[in-house]
């Protein structure tokens, strides 16, 4: 499963370059970390351009695409984004990132209503998040109708794998596990793994103090 952490930032494997080789190396990993900060900062410089708040820490692998300049966008501090992540905020729409939560390349946000990120949250890449879909009667096309919305939460530390897509009017519970390319259609418990399309809970999750060694 796809997790939100910089290869850099993983424990070492494997051959480790040396000499040279390692200066470079370390000297590439200081430069993207410092462009990240950069671009987490030109994003957070005019509140309500781009963003009505960027936390201290955050960190932006590449500058995001927007459908709209403006949206209600709230990102807390230390979070991370991949590139390539793409934001649809409609006007009385918002979207809300708690500290410490991270998005991988490629994610998908688009909002009607709300859309809540809570603390810790891990997302994967090419994640699709939507808190709305068409309206269909099967005689009008689904560009004469309007749209169904409702709002999406995130619990903390709760991870969601490579490729899941979330929809409308779902609240995925602290701590759970969502497998990847999976498609969320109702409520997830807390502390449970789901998986499928439809997602469906696969087993619960035992915490750390009931684990017997």
């Amino acid at each position: 499963m796809a997790t939100a952490t910089p290869p850099e930032t993983n424990q070492k494997v494997g051959h480790q370059p040396t000499g040279f080789r390692w200066i470079v190396r370390k000297g590439s990993i200081a430069l993207r970390h410092l462009l990240a900060i950069i671009r987490a900062r030109i994003l957070g410089l005019i509140p309500g351009l781009f963003f009505n708040r960027v936390g201290r820490g955050t960190r932006f692998w590449g500058f995001p695409r927007f459908q709209y300049l403006g949206g209600n966008i709230d990102i807390g501090k230390r979070c991370f984004f991949g590139t390539r992540i793409f934001f649809l905020v409609g006007p009385e729409a918002r979207i809300t990132f708690g500290d410490n939560a991270s998005m991988n390349d490629y994610g998908f946000l688009t909002s009607l209503s709300s859309i809540t990120i809570e603390e810790g949250v891990a997302i994967g890449e090419f994640v699709s998040i939507r808190d709305y879909d068409h309206e269909f009667d099967g005689i009008h096309g689904v560009d004469e109708l309007g749209f169904k919305t409702a709002p999406v939460t995130i619990k903390r530390g709760a991870w969601i794998g490579r490729g899941v897509m979330i929809t409308k009017g779902v609240t995925i519970g602290e701590g759970a596990v969502i497998g990847a390319n999976s498609v969320v259609t109702r409520d997830i418990p807390p502390r449970v793994v789901a998986a499928g399309a439809p997602a469906r809970v696969i087993r619960e999750l035992i915490p750390t103090e009931q684990h017997v060694s």
